[in-house]
């Protein structure tokens, strides 16, 4: 019973992580790329 829920509670923190991650890495993404797209100044 123990080992399942400390699974279950890995398991959460895991894709919690990941979800955190995955999230700030895709905003970091989307706004360079926006402007890199739209102010090609300034990236130059």
């Amino acid at each position: 019973m123990k080992t399942g829920m400390s699974r279950l509670r890995f398991v959460m923190l895991l894709l919690a992580v990941c979800w955190l991650l995955f999230s700030f890495l895709y905003d970091i993404s989307a706004t360079s790329y926006a402007g890199f797209l739209f102010q090609p100044s300034f990236s130059q």
